[in-house]
């Protein structure tokens, strides 16, 4: 889901689900959530932060994102 706060902010969740390999590769799988904020400083440019959470794997993403 994703909906925007006002002109510059943006709230985005979700489900992620990862496989990871298969065969004698096969480390199973997962079912996590995810959470993002964005802020617009116009609207070709984005600040984002994101969190991951796969129950023994979590991560921080930080980054900038162009629209065009």
């Amino acid at each position: 889901m994703r909906g925007a706060i006002g002109d510059h902010f943006e709230l985005e969740g979700g489900v992620i689900y990862q496989d990871f390999g298969s065969g004698a590769n096969d480390f199973g799988d997962d079912t996590g959530g995810e959470l993002l904020a964005r802020y617009k400083f116009n609207k070709r440019w984005a600040l984002s932060a994101e969190y991951q959470d796969m129950g023994d794997f979590s991560s921080y993403i930080v980054g900038v994102r162009a629209s065009f």
